[in-house]
């Protein structure tokens, strides 16, 4: 997936524990694989971070590996100016729950910053980047009903110049 991401241009984005093994695991399949894959992966741009400086309430080192310049706005450090909730196993009803577990999903305010990044680094690449509509907003302009969601049919303006005093008006 690395190779076929790289050679078409795809971003790629590879997010783990700064700590874990899939990052040796890469390193050793890529060699197994081709020159080509090994390129592919030494290409890649490792940001490290605390989980705890996005949202998160456990000091949790993470490592995300990427295209250059797509989540280097996520790297920061804690400072430990702020507490951290301790790592361990609680008992609930019917099973133990590790800690590991509740922080395997994104803290809300990581996600957000990982979808800003990647908008900032595509909007960078000369792409636009717009919200996809609402069903709602699909189905009243299905039915000829024009709202502010929706880009005008006929724009307002084909185009517009800006002339001084003492230039003389356009032809058109």
């Amino acid at each position: 997936i690395i190779v076929f991401c790289y050679v078409h241009g795809i971003i790629i984005s590879i997010e783990n524990p700064a700590n874990s093994w899939l990052w040796a695991a890469l390193v050793a399949l890529a060699l197994e694989h081709s020159a080509l894959a090994a390129k592919a992966l030494n290409q890649l741009q490792r940001i490290l971070f605390h989980a705890c400086c996005h949202g998160s309430t456990r000091r949790k080192s993470t490592a995300w590996l990427s295209t250059p310049g797509v989540f280097e706005g996520l790297s920061a450090t804690c400072q430990n100016d702020h507490p951290h909730e301790p790592w361990g196993v609680r008992w609930q009803p019917g099973a133990w729950v590790f800690d590991t577990s509740v922080e395997a999903q994104y803290p809300h305010l990581l996600a957000q910053r990982a979808t800003a990044c990647i908008a900032s680094f595509l909007v960078g690449k000369g792409l636009t980047v717009q919200k996809p509509l609402r069903l709602y907003d699909k189905s009243t302009a299905v039915q000829g009903k024009q709202s502010k969601k929706h880009r005008p049919l006929i724009p307002e303006y084909h185009h517009v110049v800006t002339l001084g005093s003492n230039d003389p008006a356009p032809k058109y």
